[in-house]
């Protein structure tokens, strides 16, 4: 089944691969697992299952060592929901990033304090080969939200309150 992260009053990140409750009584939101490393304000999780966050640092972190498994190899390859261990994304951040959104495309793209404005940026070079990417871009223009949808079109609303679209 899917597998569902939270974060707590204590920035705490906790997961659960959720399936069908199977036994009486038992209650779906039992048996969540905390996630050790980083504590983390805000996360997203692509449709490919990468997890990205931003920590209580300002930087953005990705979850790494999440595998899928496969129950049909020989000899089956059990499955790592939780992944490993947190991967700092990039080298080029000053601690401001206030959220990081994931695209079906496996695009990223963040919201980042800039003294008095909320501004926003592409993360460059993410392809097959190169999940991670290069380096932050700046894009024109000051938000207060932004989100990918499911089709990969990417939506901000302004500081102003006007909903805009990536074309």
């Amino acid at each position: 089944g899917p597998v569902v992260w939270v974060i707590d009053e204590l920035d705490r990140v906790y997961f659960k691969q959720w399936g069908p409750v199977d036994h009486p009584g038992q209650h779906p939101s039992d048996d969540w697992e905390k996630v050790p490393g980083q504590k983390m304000i805000q996360l997203d999780v692509g449709r490919d299952g990468n997890v990205w966050g931003v920590a209580t640092d300002g930087l953005v972190y990705r979850r790494v060592g999440i595998e899928a498994g496969d129950a049909d190899a020989d000899p089956p390859v059990p499955a790592n929901h939780a992944g490993t261990g947190w991967e700092a994304v990039s080298d080029d951040q000053n601690g401001d990033i206030l959220k990081v959104d994931l695209c079906t495309t496996g695009q990223a793209w963040c919201l980042r304090q800039n003294g008095a404005q909320t501004t926003v940026q592409f993360r460059e070079g993410i392809n097959i080969q190169d999940d991670i990417g290069t380096h932050w871009s700046n894009i024109d223009g000051t938000m207060r939200d932004i989100s990918c949808g499911y089709d990969g079109q990417t939506w901000a609303i302004s500081t102003g309150g006007a909903m805009y679209r990536r074309e």
